[in-house]
């Protein structure tokens, strides 16, 4: 909560509600491809679009924060959580299993696929509180689902799921994919659009197999991705953008579900007196923030905030951001 307020308070980046989706890890860009064609205004983020757009920075994150509370209610964020370090292809390497979800924290690929998924489910948490509708993507297999985060993200926000082959909407190859939405809704035609597909169209698509299998010395049968068009295979196809820009679009005024555990709150009292009444404790201001999110990063991003010239805290709001001394926190 103190990071979406502190940027309230930064007179130096836009603050308007005016945006319908925020599309990250947009690669091709091919969803917000589709939702512009019908009218929605958003935005794409990716690293090959601009280094700024780096999630794993701290003015990355913070670029993607403030697009996400730029969305109006009912809109959309889209995550394609970049995969390599969670795929089922990776899995000897990254070491991802039930006994070590974080995997093999040692290789950077991993420690960087760990950082970026607890910013993403960071990211949802703002999404859902703030009424909006996510989609998360990965390959069909993914051990995301294996995180500490994830699966305290579903103690509190009810996530629905579906997969569904590329191949049946568009796409090169067959690859299977799978979604996590809070619109069940959405998932539902998708799952009808494209959740089977039979091995005979498989055998017709013009990408051909993903994988080589093969017999190593040992007599064992191996696989082994085929590297130039697993990177290919990446890439949504226009298609399947344009699916997803009809479904948002048909379900733009559909609820989210309630969260899970919801809080009473006394909604006649400011942000800042809600704040102050649960966070902000008697004593050692270290304490009173609880779970500082050290695998996100976090306290480095409120850092980072606390030293900028343009953040003029308001109101109640300057006396508590005074009192938790945010320049040293974490």
């Amino acid at each position: 909560m103190v990071v979406p307020e502190m940027l309230n308070f930064h007179e130096g980046i836009p603050q308007q509600i005016s945006l319908q989706f925020v599309e990250l890890f947009s690669g091709m860009g091919c969803v917000s491809l589709g939702l512009l064609s019908i009218g929605m205004k958003g935005t794409s983020h990716d690293i090959a679009l601009s280094s700024l757009m780096d999630l794993t920075t701290t003015r990355g994150f913070l670029l993607a924060l403030n697009e996400v509370r730029r969305i109006a209610r009912g809109g959309l964020l889209w995550l394609g959580l970049c995969c390599n370090s969670f795929s089922k292809m990776s899995r000897g390497t990254h070491g991802r299993d039930f006994w070590r979800p974080l995997g093999n924290c040692g290789y950077g690929f991993v420690a960087v696929g760990n950082l970026l998924a607890c910013r993403c489910i960071l990211l949802i948490y703002v999404a859902v509180s703030r009424g909006l509708k996510f989609i998360l993507e990965q390959p069909d297999g993914s051990s995301l689902p294996l995180h500490p985060r994830w699966e305290e993200l579903l103690g509190h926000v009810q996530i629905f799921s579906c997969s569904f082959w590329m191949g049946a909407i568009g796409g090169a190859t067959a690859k299977r994919h799978r979604l996590w939405s809070n619109c069940k809704s959405i998932l539902m035609e998708v799952d009808r659009r494209a959740g089977y597909l039979s091995r005979e169209d498989m055998l017709k698509l013009p990408g051909g197999p993903l994988v080589r299998h093969y017999i190593d010395q040992n007599g064992k049968k191996r696989h082994a991705g085929i590297p130039g068009k697993l990177r290919d295979s990446q890439h949504y196809s226009l298609e399947f953008g344009q699916l997803i820009a009809d479904l948002v679009s048909k379900y733009m005024t559909e609820e989210i579900p309630a969260p899970k555990s919801p809080v009473l709150l006394d909604w006649s009292r400011s942000d800042a007196e809600l704040f102050k009444d649960h966070f902000v404790l008697d004593g050692d201001n270290r304490k009173a923030l609880g779970d500082l999110w050290h695998d996100a990063e976090l306290p480095r991003v409120v850092q980072y905030l606390a030293k900028i010239r343009d953040m003029k805290p308001r109101g109640s709001w300057a006396d508590i951001l005074k009192f938790l001394d945010l320049r040293h926190i974490g």
